[in-house]
This record gives structure tokens, C-alpha cells and sequence, in this order.
């Protein structure tokens, strides 16, 4: 298989859960990487790991690059099982200060986590040669990644952005999968169609 065989068939999925998550999104994810998987599709996933640590394995033959959550997440993590009134306390003081500072950050509330997200994922790009890339609209890093990968690389990858509420089973295996793949051949004649014209 040559190098453009081979970016014609990979793609990467940025989410907020995993396979290491049971939530709704995992879940969600989770099937658009197998549906990929089953039409002949590398498939990696960027999403954010339930520990202190970045992780890389493979699941069900996919890549999973986990970056570890974020500190306000696993703070709220930690709160929803602590009974402790000191600790609910606190937690709602650093809760109203980051509201506080969100004001001035909106969209971007997590600027950091933001720029680890779109670096990771142009480090992916490059080392497993993706040609399209999804993401999900939650949490915002995964937007602003988009946003500019969009950005930098729109001519050579096609980049898509979606409500993981509006996908179910049937859709998924139609018309949601279908629709990526035709937009990504519509890219495809038009950068060809440019590169004929110069």
C-alpha cells in the first residue's frame, strides 16, 4: 500500500470519552470508530484519560491517545463522591472563581488543555498520516482543535463537527458515515481541481 493509500484511510476522532468510559459519548465514539473500522478505515482516537496520566493503547483494534483530564475535571470527579461539608465548600469557592475567570476566557475556558489538545492532535496527523478528522462538539478543546487544524491543514485534511446526541444506531451506519465520506471526496476533486488550474 503506497503513502496516499494509506492517508486515504485513516481517520482520527476527537472526543471527550473513550472506551474507558461508560457514558454516553464513549459509547457513541465507540461506534463511529468501529463502523470506520469495518469499512477498511485506520481509526485513531484523541480523547482524555480517566487518570493522572497521559495513555496510549489499543482497543478493539483502535488507537487510543489519552491525555489526562483536566484538574477542574477530576475535581469535580473527586466532589461528586466526597460527603465532606469543608470539601463541598471549597470545591464551590474554586467553582465561583473559575466562573469568575471564565467570563473573560469565553469560548475557550480551558486555554491549556485547549492547546495540549490541538497539539496532540497535529502530532497524530503527521504520524499516522490522517486525512479526516471528527469531532465532537463537547468539550470545547475538541472544537477549538478543529478549528485549527481546519485552519492550517483544510487543504489536505477534511475536518467535520458533530452533536453526538444527533447520531443513533441506524443513522450511523447510513447516512451519518456516507455523508463524511462523500464531503471528504467533494474536498478531495476540488484540491485537485485547484492544483489542475495553477
Amino acid at each position: 500500500m503506497n503513502n496516499k493509500e494509506m492517508k486515504e484511510k485513516t481517520v482520527l476522532l476527537l472526543s471527550s470519552r473513550y472506551g474507558i468510559s461508560n457514558s454516553a459519548n464513549a459509547v457513541c465514539v465507540k461506534n463511529i470508530a468501529n463502523e470506520f473500522k469495518s469499512r477498511g478505515y485506520k481509526v485513531v482516537v484523541l480523547t482524555s484519560s480517566g487518570n493522572n496520566n497521559d495513555v496510549e493503547f489499543v482497543e478493539d483494534g483502535v488507537k487510543v491517545d489519552a491525555i489526562r483530564q483536566s484538574w477542574y475535571s477530576k475535581l469535580l470527579s473527586e466532589q461528586n463522591s466526597n460527603k465532606s461539608r469543608i470539601s463541598k465548600l471549597l470545591f464551590r469557592i474554586v467553582s465561583l472563581f473559575r466562573r469568575g475567570i471564565n467570563i473573560f476566557l469565553y469560548p475557550n475556558v480551558a486555554p491549556i488543555r485547549s492547546t495540549k489538545v490541538l497539539n496532540k492532535a497535529m502530532q497524530i496527523i503527521k504520524l499516522h498520516d490522517v486525512s479526516v478528522v471528527i469531532s465532537t462538539y463537547r468539550p470545547y478543546e475538541n472544537i477549538y482543535a478543529a478549528i485549527n487544524i481546519s485552519k492550517a491543514l483544510g487543504d489536505t485534511v477534511s475536518v467535520f463537527d458533530f452533536q453526538l446526541d444527533v447520531l443513533f444506531e441506524a443513522n450511523l451506519k447510513s447516512s451519518f458515515i456516507k455523508t463524511i465520506l462523500r464531503s471528504k471526496a467533494r474536498s478531495e476533486e476540488r484540491r485537485v481541481g485547484k492544483e489542475c488550474r495553477s
